[in-house]
């Protein structure tokens, strides 16, 4: 074997063992939206976030809490099943925010439609720190366990204290049909307003 068949066989190794590296396990949560307080109709999700700490061995000084090795990073998916709402169109509204050594790759919140599934993407800032996201989403019938799920992906540093969380709220979405006929009869009345009266002769 020569030199040149060498160095090709340590190349493919190399790309072999980076490009193929195993997608992280999914672990699944679940979280209970609950009537606010004080506020009629608008339900807080409770039981949401995360919060590991890192191994004490490796947080022993200055130093390594500073500088954190990229290898230590790894990958995660969290998956939380949102639970205790009612059939439904409801408004969403989140900011989650990462601390320690999380950082989010991708978030978004899923559900299942009559149509199929559907999704709305969060945004997610430059340092992967926080998460942002708002909109509208359905629950198809009551009590339904996994017909409305959020998807966190992101990265983990295994050496420090990590974790997750944000108030996430949701409304329910007045119902199309109980606007339409509200637009129906206020288009009635400024026409029976502006109705010229009739003239006797």
């Amino acid at each position: 074997m020569n030199v040149k068949s060498l160095w090709v066989a340590m190349v493919l190794a190399a790309c072999a063992s980076s490009g193929f590296a195993a997608k992280p396990v999914v672990t699944e949560r679940t979280a209970t939206f609950v009537a606010a307080t004080g506020v009629p109709g608008k339900f807080e999700l409770n039981g949401f976030g995360r919060t590991d700490s890192g191994a004490s061995a490796l947080r022993g000084g200055p130093i390594l809490a500073l500088a954190e090795d990229v290898s230590t990073f790894t990958p995660f998916h969290d998956r939380w099943f949102l639970t205790g709402l009612l059939a439904g169109d409801y408004i969403f509204s989140t900011v989650i925010e990462a601390t320690g050594g999380l950082r989010f790759d991708y978030v978004t919140l899923n559900w299942t439609t009559l149509s199929g599934p559907a999704f709305a993407d969060f945004d997610v800032n430059a340092d992967g720190t926080i998460a942002t996201g708002s909109g509208v989403f359905s629950v198809l019938s009551d009590g339904c366990v996994k017909c409305v799920w959020l998807d966190i992906y992101g990265v983990e540093g295994v050496s420090r204290e990590r974790g997750y969380g944000g108030p996430f709220t949701a409304v329910p979405e007045p119902g199309s049909y109980a606007l339409m006929l509200a637009g129906l009869g206020l288009a009635a009345f400024m026409a029976r307003r502006r109705r010229p009266a009739p003239t006797l002769i």
